[in-house]
Formats: C-alpha cells, sequence, structure tokens
C-alpha cells in the first residue's frame, strides 16, 4: 500500500472519486488486485485507501477517528454503498434526521442527490473502518455539493487536507 498525493497529476482517478466523473477511465477488461492494511493516521483525523478502480465503480475503505467526520453534502452522479468493517458510523440526512447508527456488518445505500453526512460515533480508542463502493452514472456529471455556508469546491479543499491517502492496488499482477 502506498501513500498518493491527490493532487498529483496522475490523481485525477481518486479525484474523480470525489468530485467529477470525466476522468472515469475506459472500461477494460483487466481485474485490479488490491491488499488493504489500516494506514495509520497519526495526526489526521481521516484516511481514505482506494481499493480499486474502474469506469463505473470505484472501491475505497475510510478510516475514521472521532472528530473526521463530513459535512452534510450530496452527489449528483454516484451511489454510494457503505458498511462498517470496525467501531461505528452515525448517518445522518438533511435536517439533522439520523439516517442510522451501525456498527461492524451493518451499513447504508446512499443514492445519488441524496443529502447527506457521517460521523465516527465508537470510541476514541476504535476508528471507525468503513467500506465505501461508489457507483457512477456516466450520463451525469457527477457534481459535490456542499451545503455548509461556504462554497463547495472551497469546503472540499479544506476537506481534502484533513485526509491521508493511499492506494491499495498490489504491486503485482498475481494473486494475493
Amino acid at each position: 500500500m502506498k501513500q498518493v498525493d491527490i493532487n498529483s497529476s496522475e490523481e485525477v482517478l481518486l479525484k474523480s472519486a470525489l468530485e467529477s466523473v470525466e476522468y472515469l477511465p475506459e472500461h477494460t477488461p483487466k481485474p485490479q488486485v488490491f491488499r488493504y492494511s489500516r494506514p495509520d493516521l497519526g495526526d489526521k483525523p481521516r484516511a481514505i485507501t482506494r481499493l480499486c478502480m474502474g469506469d463505473i465503480l470505484c472501491g475505497l475503505v475510510q478510516e475514521i477517528k472521532k472528530g473526521g467526520e463530513t459535512t452534510l453534502h450530496s452527489h449528483t452522479g454516484m451511489d454510494g454503498f457503505y458498511m462498517v468493517m470496525a467501531g461505528r458510523a452515525r448517518f445522518w440526512g438533511e435536517n439533522e434526521e439520523l439516517i442510522g447508527e451501525f456498527g461492524p456488518m451493518e451499513g447504508v445505500y446512499i443514492p445519488r442527490d441524496a443529502k447527506y453526512w457521517f460521523e465516527s460515533a465508537g470510541s476514541e480508542e476504535e476508528p471507525l473502518q468503513l467500506l465505501q463502493i461508489e457507483a457512477f452514472t456516466r450520463d451525469r456529471k457527477n457534481k459535490y455539493t456542499s451545503y455548509t455556508p461556504q462554497d463547495s469546491k472551497a469546503q472540499l479543499a479544506d476537506e481534502v487536507t484533513k485526509i491521508d491517502f493511499y492506494d491499495a492496488k498490489a504491486e503485482h499482477g498475481g494473486s494475493s
């Protein structure tokens, strides 16, 4: 697993998972092998590890400490599947409506255009590990919209500074 610089020109695919679909790769019938290992969060509240990335699907694992929560937002071009692997997650909708609190092997599906945010709801000692699978629709631009007082792009740029990004793709083409 390697750490990646989200601002690198080579990382447009990782950025597309956060904001836009125009950089998604063309379909290729080649399997992607990955090996996930938990990152050391250090003093960052959150880490995102890319497991795989295709033309219509992206697999990620988020590790989130207390204080690493997202803000109310939506995506116009992707549906999200979230499953807790460890810890606890609390998902919220519009008007602070509780969508649900989830423990290991529980989760939620968030369809495109739904407003939501989530937070680590477990103990300080056990960060949230969240499997995230995003399905993209190529016929709609995937606009990220934040519902905080500041501009969406400014809010996303600020949020990204609090996250370490990793790539779990195996260095070899064989099975793990």
